[in-house]
Order: structure tokens, then C-alpha cells, then sequence
């Protein structure tokens, strides 16, 4: 399990992902980003490819192919894993080109919780993951070793410190060093002088840090060596009396493994050799191990991890020690440099001071006893007090509905349902609605999210930020168009647009048309208001006969405001008859890379206003309107010009 490179922050993955994307699969994708996603995400930026995955799956949330890949790339990010995880768990029984992937997403589900430090659970996923593995998964080797580092978590004894953090701070993995103050420290971290690096070295790019003491006489640093045959070792090098170095020595098999040993620190204060590997016995990724020497300048014990604060699942770098205190005592302080926390494996240099851990015995009050004053005689009244102890616990039953690349339209949620937002440091908004007070009460909720149309819909543990959701308010009292509406009525939203209606639209309407201002200043347009429903419904066939779109929807309204979509299948009128055989849609544009970011911002507006598909022909993705009639169409055909395809066309279709 040697690193090519252990500086790239998430080798792992990367390995994996080179090979885990099926060629076909990009052929599949849809919009202007699938590609650029798909090459970030091969190459091992996660942090690329989930911002733009959940660009696309802001615009196609029915994409599988978009939600698996956005839910892997989730799992690589500290914050995100939950998320991933929960994605991953709703993704089971893929199908069609994407049942490769069953197996594999049971390896990154597997990968995920080891990252969460839910050993037992990793250990049953990579198990059904390996069980269900065909022979071209690249993973499948991976798997077994990080089954192996799970199993053996089981045998650590309990930690006897913890860590406080003082400070942190993002840094770079090739120059983190240079944040490191030594000022109070006798040792100096600096690069390898150059004539220690090897042929090799100097091909892979490879420069080892050294804490270099200016009062000893060896040197440790890592190397490829001479042919690499066992990745990066520890060697060290003895300073000559002229300053020279002596040819470098690489340490014993004590020290060194068949995996990556990098960041050598040797503290004299208790002869102890500190450094990072990546082999077998790390929880994964990258652990922190020291050895002692046995005398000064003598030979080195067997390597041990550190105790079980010091590493988790995740990559532990370097450590790098203020003092002389072993590493075990409450006196330890120091840097470490890990991504347990870091966005998307980024490493992060932590500022931390180790302390002992004391059990802490909390002993419950049930009552409190209030005296009079000292001076009262002893067989004074003694009130007994209760006191309640209440605890207040918010609920982590949530929902979420969408990912957005601006701020959601709240709109799309049924009236009066609680819901808050979080935004990622990518950017991205997340739309959640909750929280629940038990599993029943989110159960209805999401049929009634999934009955209103949504189609991105998951269970997920998240609760409300303790701040306000961000740049979200409920949508305003409608602006009718002198009559206002009261209590509950039904209607047909026949379009949904900025601005004021055309005479088209007035036409098809074919009287008074109310409209509810949305946030975002799109308003709602709704016709055939009535207080009785079978009224609205009987309406329905003939407005869409006048050319209101074909998937013109009967709602609810109260006071104004949309509050849920009636569900119908209207027949047409038989006053106005409809010729089923012909119907018409417009090509709107054709694409055969990538769409640029004007023609997909472009595209995703129009399909505010019209329904907008997409289908691949002859290796290029077309994008039309749905099937319409011939009025409806030319609606359609105006409004795609107006968004700037001045080569669309109507295309009339024989059925």
C-alpha cells in the first residue's frame, strides 16, 4: 500500500477514483459541467467535483449518475460525510449502466464510517463491499486492508490524555513547515540539503522536511533511496566534523515498513525517534509511530503508534513537540499537522497541549434544602425545594430537500412547513425541512414533499444553525391584479414569469388572472379562481385548449398563497377537440461539449417558464421543450429566443 506521492492530501481516493469512472458515463451527462466534474473527480478533487455535482444536481435532481457521484465526493469532505452517507444509503439497487457501482458504493460507504471512527460498521461494509466485488473493481484491495485496520481498532486500549487545541490554521502540505515558530526550540525545521536526495527523489518531485538539531551530529530525512523498491523510508546521515554529510543509512526494519515512513522528528531529551507512516497498523492514512533508541546513537526499538488521541481515521502528518515532555504527559504541547478536520482532506496545522483525562463523577440533585438562618434554633422549619431538571434536546430528524447554486426558492415547499438553510464553503445551499419530533412525523412529511413534486428528497440527521438561515424569507402576500383573494380557493397555474402577463397570456386565461409574487421575482399566474373545485377542474381542458401549457396544474390557495398542487387528469373539452396525433416542441439548442455557463444559466431560467428535456443524439445532447400544441409551442419558441437561442425551431411530430 505504497503512496506514489504522499503529499497529494487524499492518495487513497485518488487512486481509486483514476480508474472508477466508467468511460461510458461520460458520454451520459447533461450539462455544461458534467465533464469538467467527472475530470475533477478522476483526479482526485473532490472539493471541484462536489461543487459542481451539486451544480448539476441542482438542475437534474433525478440524475442518478449526479447523485451518486455528488454523495462519494460528500464522504471525502469532514463536514459533508454525513451527508454522503445518508445519499449513499438511499442510492442502493442502482441499475441500468450504473449497476457497476453497487459494490463500490458499499466500499465508500465503508470508507466513510471508517473515517467517522464507526469501526464495527466499517468492518460489515467492507465485508458486503468485497463479497459483492467483480474482478475489474479496482478497489477491491484497498478494501481488504482498511477491513484489516478496522478489525485491529478493536484491541487499542483507551486513551489516558486528550487533546486541547489551541490554535489551527490551513496550510500546504509542501510548505507547512516554514508555520512552524522553533523559536523556544533547539531544532530548526528546514529542506534535506540537496546532495542527500537521490536520482529518484529528484524524479518524483520528492523534498523531506528535516528538523534539524544544529548540537547533534546525524541528520534524519525521507527518501525514495536508489530504485524506490520500498517507497519512502527514514535514513540518516551523520554530520562530519567538517560539516560535511556522510553517506546517508537507511533505518533498520524496525523503523521502516513496505508502506510510506515520512516526517522523521528525533527529540534527545528522551532519545525517541517521531514520524508518520502509512502502513498496516494506522487507523488509516497516515499515523504518528515513535521508537526509542536503546542507547545514544545505538539501535532503535520497534516502531509503536503513538497512543490512540494522537491518530485517527483520517491522515496525521507530522507532530512536532515544544518540549522535552514525553509524549504520553500532561505536559505536551506542540504542532500537529493533520486533515481530521480539514475541507476536503485539506491539512490543517493544529497548535495542541495534551492533558491528562480525569473521570469526571456527576453526582444528580434531586433536592435542595434551604435553611433559615444560622442564628435559628435547631428545631427551626427546613423547606425542601424540588428542583426540575429539565433537558433540552432539538432534534437532528430532518429532511433535505435540494442543493442550490443560489439561494432556493422556498416556494417549492408546501405552506407552513419549518425548514432552514446551510451554506457550504463552496457556496452551495442546502434546503432543509425540519426538524421532526420522531420518525413518523418526518415519514409524512417527506410523501407530502415528494406528492408536491420534489424529487431530491432524503431523510438526514441536521439540525438548525444557531444563527438564521441566510438570505431566505417566505414568500410575500400575492399582488393580485386588483382583487384580492381570501380564505380558500382553487385555481390553474398557467404560467410562472417576471414581469407583467403578454396578451397571450390573457388570452389563454380567458378572464381575470391573479398573480403571487415570489421572492426571487418570478410571480405565479393563476386563471379559473373559483371557492369550488369542481369548477377549477372543469375549466382546466379548456384552458389548455386556448394554449396553456399542457402541463398546466390545478393548486390550492389560501389567502393568495399557493399551498399545495391538486392532482387531476383533466379530458379535453368537447367543444374544443384535440388532435392527439400531432403535437408540436421546440429544439432549442444543441450542444456537443460542454454548455458554457451563459447557455446553461440561460437554460436553466427557461426551464422556470417552460419544460425544458434533454436527450442525446449521435453524440450530441439536444435540448427541447415538451410536446405542446401549436400555440403552446410558439410561446415557447419566443421565450427561448428571448433567452438568447435565436436558432431555435418548432418541430411538428407525428404520433
Amino acid at each position: 500500500m505504497k503512496l506514489i506521492n504522499p503529499t497529494h492530501k487524499n492518495i487513497t481516493a485518488l487512486l481509486i477514483l483514476l480508474c472508477s469512472v466508467p468511460p461510458c458515463f461520460l458520454a451520459q451527462t447533461s450539462i455544461h459541467t458534467a465533464a469538467s466534474a467527472a475530470s475533477f473527480y478522476s483526479e482526485g478533487n473532490m472539493s471541484e467535483a462536489n461543487a459542481q455535482y451539486g451544480a448539476l444536481l441542482s438542475l437534474e435532481p433525478e440524475n442518478k449518475e449526479f447523485q451518486y457521484y455528488y454523495a462519494v465526493t460528500c464522504t471525502a469532505d469532514y463536514s459533508l460525510r454525513q451527508e454522503g452517507i445518508d445519499r449513499l444509503n438511499e442510492l442502493k439497487g442502482l441499475s441500468g449502466d450504473l449497476i457497476v457501482l453497487n459494490a463500490e458504493r458499499l466500499f465508500f460507504l465503508a470508507l466513510a464510517y471508517q473515517h467517522k471512527e464507526e469501526f464495527d460498521v466499517a468492518v460489515d461494509f467492507y465485508r458486503s463491499a468485497i463479497g459483492k466485488s467483480g474482478k475489474n473493481d479496482v478497489w477491491v484491495e484497498e478494501a481488504k486492508f482498511r477491513l484489516d485496520q478496522c478489525k485491529a481498532v478493536f484491541d487499542l486500549p483507551t486513551p489516558s490524555v486528550k487533546l486541547t487545541f489551541l490554535s489551527q490554521s490551513p496550510v500546504n502540505l509542501e510548505s507547512y513547515f516554514r508555520s512552524i515558530p522553533t523559536g523556544n526550540s533547539h531544532l530548526r525545521l528546514i529542506l534535506v540539503p540537496s546532495e542527500l536526495r537521490t536520482k529518484l527523489d529528484k524524479k518524483k518531485g520528492w523534498v523531506s522536511p528535516v528538523a534539524f538539531d544544529s548540537e547533534a551530529d546525524v541528520l534524519y530525512f525521507s527518501s525514495y533511496g536508489k530504485k524506490g523498491g520500498t517507497g519512502l523510508d527514514i535514513y540518516s546521515s551523520k554530520i562530519l566534523l567538517d560539516g560535511s554529510l556522510d553517506t546517508p543509512f537507511r533505518l533498520p526494519d524496525s523503523i521502516n515498513s513496505p508502506a510510506d515512513d515520512i516526517n522523521p522528528v528525533f527529540v534527545k531529551e528522551n532519545s525517541t525517534l517521531i514520524f508518520a507512516s502509512n502502513r498496516s497498523a494506522s487507523l488509516g492514512g497516515f499515523d504518528l509511530f515513535s521508537s526509542e533508541t536503546i542507547s545514544y546513537g545505538g539501535p532503535f526499538l520497534s516502531a509503536e503508534a503513538l497512543p490512540r488521541v494522537w491518530n485517527t481515521a483520517s491522515n496525521e502528518y507530522f507532530l512536532f513537540p515544544k518540549n522535552d515532555a514525553n509524549l504520553d504527559s500532561e505536559l505536551f504541547n506542540g504542532w500537529l499537522l493533520s486533515d481530521r478536520s480539514g475541507e476536503f482532506s485539506a491539512p490543517i496545522l493544529y497548535e495542541v497541549a495534551a492533558v491528562a483525562e480525569r473521570a469526571e463523577v456527576v453526582e444528580p440533585i434531586i433536592n435542595v434544602v434551604e435553611e433559615t438562618d444560622s442564628d435559628s434554633p435547631k428545631d427551626s422549619t427546613m423547606e425542601t425545594v424540588s428542583v426540575p431538571i429539565s433537558v433540552s434536546q432539538i432534534s437532528n430528524l430532518s429532511i433535505q430537500v435540494g442543493v442550490f447554486s443560489t439561494a432556493p426558492d422556498l416556494s417549492l415547499l408546501p405552506q407552513g412547513v419549518d425548514y432552514f438553510t446551510k451554506t457550504l464553503p463552496n457556496g452551495l445551499v442546502k434546503l432543509f425541512v425540519g426538524p421532526f419530533e420522531d420518525v413518523v412525523a418526518r415519514s409524512d412529511a417527506k410523501s407530502q414533499l415528494i406528492s408536491f413534486g420534489l424529487t431530491d428528497v432524503f431523510n438526514v440527521s441536521e439540525t438548525p444553525p444557531a444563527e438564521a438561515s441566510e438570505s431566505i424569507v417566505e414568500a410575500s402576500v400575492p399582488r393580485s391584479s386588483g382583487n384580492a383573494l381570501s380564505g380558500v380557493m382553487y385555481g390553474v397555474q398557467i404560467a410562472a414569469f417576471s414581469g407583467e402577463p403578454d396578451d397571450l397570456t390573457k388570452e389563454i386565461a380567458g378572464g381575470e388572472l391573479f398573480s403571487e409574487q415570489l421572492t426571487n421575482g418570478v410571480k405565479r399566474w393563476y386563471a379559473a379562481v373559483y371557492r369550488d373545485l369542481k369548477s377549477t377542474q372543469a375549466e382546466l381542458p379548456e384552458l389548455i385548449s386556448r394554449g396553456a401549457r399542457s402541463d398546466a396544474f390545478m393548486v390550492k390557495l389560501v389567502d393568495g398563497i399557493r399551498v399545495s398542487i391538486v392532482h387531476s387528469s383533466p379530458t379535453p373539452s368537447a367543444s374544443q377537440p384535440v388532435d392527439e396525433s400531432v403535437v408540436y416542441r421546440v429544439r432549442i439548442a444543441s450542444f456537443e461539449k460542454s454548455v458554457s455557463a451563459i447557455d446553461a444559466a440561460a437554460l436553466l431560467h427557461l426551464g422556470s417558464l417552460v419544460t425544458v428535456r434533454s436527450v442525446e443524439l449521435g453524440g450530441k445532447k439536444i435540448y427541447y421543450s415538451s410536446k405542446s400544441n401549436l400555440t403552446e409551442a410558439e410561446k415557447a419558441l419566443r421565450l427561448a429566443k428571448k433567452e438568447g437561442f435565436i436558432k431555435a425551431v418548432i418541430e411538428k411530430i407525428h404520433e
